[in-house]
């Protein structure tokens, strides 16, 4: 008991001495402080003397602030210790101050370093306190990194200066407080070694304040997108929202970024503290489970996206499909009751229209499952009344246009059935016809064969066509009818496989008869105009005249007809050509113009000939007398 009334008789004493003497500390600092500097050397050694009490004092004030902490004080009440610990940083700081006057006191360049070396001792001492949102905790630690960087950016220059100058002792001529100079140098170098560790800190400060900001500002968001939607312009403003937020600011990359900076900061700090594992630890559990929280944030992040996404396309499909088929079924409905003629193009797409039907009912049946009850009930409404007026129009649509297509099947029947049999009439007829013997003759009738030959694939795919509807029409047609086309069709077909047959059996058949044809005819011409010349001069002779008219007109014909067995060969080779022509195939040629020539040839060559011999003897047979005459008479004349 002796020994606790002792120790608590010390309590109160060391209190009440140290209290007296931050008093009158206080007292001593209130005046100095704000007192011009008058002799430098003076007052800093007085500041040093207090700064030496101030040390001893501290002694027992850090014994008072342990057994605070501990809740040991024995007589001591907490409203006194905090009136104590008061008093004790206003003197503390006063102190600083003091020193901050004299350090800025000194003369020039080095005052203003004295000064900065305050600033950032002051900045150093700082609490990095973040009482605020997240958001705006991120923002001051990301300012104060800013500022602790931008601050201490020429730390080294002011260490290499401020070494210059303890060294000398001196500057600008002035001498100064080598002790003041060595308490700087100390400080600054005291700042070199922990500026780095509270940029270390601060660094972690922003990338963990601004992963708590992303994290939270996810969690906030993700239950305002993962809800049963609204309508199209909700849904749209949701992905404004999401891609604002998220795609805008690359939020996934901050995040990413963010956890590799901040390991880069716990491997900093476990590299350059040593001393700091427990420190390093917790940094490193904090940051697994901000890992742990953004692995399936990020996942449901992305799902997210496409869900939105997949919502929004499916309401703009719904409602283009809607609006497109609406307009589309309101005239169908006008459609269906107009005569066939009049209703136009509406049904003719229906497979098409079927597609976007099935667009908007598996867009719409999206949306059922994925909007709120309201608008669910609303297109499950849209989509009853819809499907029914549909249905009605698509069936009596169908209807319409298959009774269309049989009437089209008919039309196309008919009309290609009458094409072909009119181009088989022409066909067949120059097929049939007879073409006279002559070279003009043969060579106008085998291009018109070649044409009809040339038109002939034409007319079969024409027929194929005619055969295809007929098919389309067997299900829809009586079988009487049925039968006829079926028949027909065979006709037709016999037809057209006679007429290429015929055409190309007379092609060829003309075309070797054509080599005779043109022989025949080359040369006939000359042939006929001999016994033309012939007969004119032989109807021009007689017995009459004088000797030398006589001998004139018998050496006229005997130039004439010593040609006769030339043109008697030429003759001959023309009738062995002709008896080609008479062997070749009769059904395809006319030969009576043929026949009259070549018989009027003959005769007139053989009677030419004949009569052209017996002028000759008789001719001869005159000259001979003449002659005789001529003779006689010169006899007498000479007697």
């Amino acid at each position: 008991v002796e020994a606790a009334k002792q120790a608590a008789d010390l309590e109160q004493k060391e209190y009440n001495e140290l209290l007296a003497w931050l008093t009158k500390a206080e007292e001593q600092l209130q005046t100095v402080v704000d007192r011009p500097v008058h002799d430098r050397q003076k007052e800093y050694k007085q500041y040093r003397e207090f700064c030496d009490e101030l040390k001893l004092r501290c002694e027992v004030y850090e014994r008072f602030r342990k057994k605070a902490e501990a809740q040991q004080f024995l007589v001591i009440s907490e409203d006194r210790w905090v009136y104590l610990k008061q008093k004790w940083s206003y003197v503390t700081a006063q102190a600083r101050v003091w020193r901050w006057k004299l350090d800025s006191n000194l003369p020039s360049q080095l005052g203003l370093l004295g000064d900065w070396i305050h600033r950032a001792e002051e900045l150093l001492e700082s609490e990095r306190n973040y009482q605020d949102t997240l958001e705006n905790n991120a923002k001051q630690a990301d300012s104060a990194l800013q500022q602790h960087k931008s601050f201490f950016k020429d730390l080294e220059g002011h260490e290499r200066e401020l070494k210059r100058i303890k060294e000398s002792g001196t500057f600008g001529g002035q001498v100064l407080p080598r002790a003041q100079l060595e308490d700087m140098y100390q400080r600054l170098t005291s700042i070199a070694e922990r500026a780095p560790k509270r940029q270390r800190a601060l660094k972690w400060d922003a990338h963990r304040y601004r992963i708590e900001m992303l994290l939270a500002l996810v969690e906030k968001k993700l239950p305002t997108w993962n809800v049963k939607y609204g309508k199209q312009p909700e849904v749209e403003e949701m992905v404004n929202d999401y891609v604002t937020t998220v795609e805008n600011q690359q939020l996934r990359a901050q995040v990413d970024e963010s956890c590799v900076e901040a390991k880069k900061c716990i491997s900093a700090k476990r590299l350059q503290e040593p001393s700091a594992k427990q420190e390093v630890e917790g940094m490193e559990r904090w940051l697994g489970d901000a890992e742990k929280r953004w692995t399936p944030l990020k996942v449901e992040l992305s799902s997210t996206k496409t869900m939105l996404e997949e919502v929004v396309n499916n309401w703009r499909r719904y409602n283009a499909c809607l609006d497109l088929l609406t307009v589309w079924l309101d005239k169908a409905e006008r459609s269906m009751v107009l005569p066939p003629e009049q209703i136009g193009d509406v049904f003719d797409n229906l497979d098409e229209w079927q597609d976007k039907v099935k667009v908007l009912n598996d867009s719409g049946n999206f949306l059922i499952e994925t909007t709120t009850d309201p608008v669910a009930a609303e297109i499950k409404q849209q989509l009853l009344m819809f499907n029914r007026r549909y249905k009605d129009a698509s069936e009596a649509g169908r209807k319409l246009k298959l009774q269309g297509e049989v009437d089209k099947g008919k039309r196309d029947y008919h009309e290609g059935i009458a094409f072909i049999e009119s181009w088989l009439e022409k066909a067949e007829q120059q097929v049939a016809m007879q073409v006279r013997c002559e070279t003009p003759e043969l060579k106008t009738h085998i291009s018109s064969l070649e044409t009809i030959l040339s038109e002939e694939p034409e007319v079969e795919e024409r027929f194929k066509d005619v055969s295809k509807s007929a098919q389309g029409l067997v299900t829809t047609s009586p079988q009487q009818e049925v039968n006829a086309m079926l028949a027909e069709l065979k006709v037709i077909k016999d037809r057209l496989v006679k007429v290429r047959k015929d055409s190309n059996t007379k092609v060829q058949s003309l075309r070797s008869l054509m080599p005779h044809v043109e022989s025949l005819e080359t040369g006939i011409s000359d042939l006929s105009a001999w016994v033309a010349e012939g007969e004119q001069l032989l109807q021009t002779h007689k017995i009459d005249g004088n000797i030398n008219t006589l001998e004139d007109r018998l050496e006229k014909h005997t130039a004439h007809f010593a040609n006769t067995p030339h043109f008697k060969g030429m003759l001959d080779n023309k009738n062995k050509v002709y008896q080609k022509i008479l062997k070749s195939p009769t059904q395809y040629i006319d030969r009576a113009s043929l026949d009259i020539a070549m018989k009027e040839l003959n005769d007139r060559f053989k009677n030419c000939v004949t009569s052209a011999k017996d002028w000759q003897m008789r001719l001869e047979q005159a000259m001979r007398l003449w002659r005789n005459l001529q003779t006689k008479a010169q006899a007498v004349e000479e007697w």
